[in-house]
């Protein structure tokens, strides 16, 4: 199995949360997701990147930029090295907004999941084209 490449991992998490922007669906409900690591094209790559079958380190996350802005300062002042591991899941982040909100049944809930899924997705295609422009 080839590995996936940059793009492709981009071109993906554009495609899979904007499906999760349009249905409100969980991500392992979409065909493929749940064959990535952690349900993500983007931590796909990165643990490929890594020869590793699980992911070991979210540095090479193509994300990574965008995850980073969401950086909360608490006390110090937080390192990049101390951020990257799983830094989707930081608090504010539109994933973990996101996913604190998955299981929720009311319309609320599932309008701000939406919500959520277009910004990643939003940001997914930002990523590819600042790629595109290199």
């Amino acid at each position: 199995m080839r590995k996936m490449t940059l793009k492709q991992s981009l071109e993906l998490c554009a495609k899979y949360w904007g499906i999760l922007a349009e249905t409100g669906c969980a991500k392992y409900d979409i065909p493929g997701m749940r064959q990535l690591v952690h349900g993500c094209p983007c931590c796909q790559y990165a643990a490929e990147q890594n020869n590793a079958v699980h992911l070991s380190d979210c540095s090479l996350c193509p994300m990574m930029g965008y995850w980073m802005r969401f950086r909360r300062r608490t006390g110090g002042r937080p390192t990049k090295a101390a951020y990257i591991d799983f830094a989707c899941e930081r608090n504010d982040t539109p994933y973990s907004k996101w996913w604190d909100l998955i299981g929720d049944p009311r319309a609320k809930a599932r309008a701000m999941t939406k919500r959520y899924a277009r910004q990643i997705s939003n940001a997914a295609l930002r990523e590819l084209k600042k790629l595109e422009a290199k």
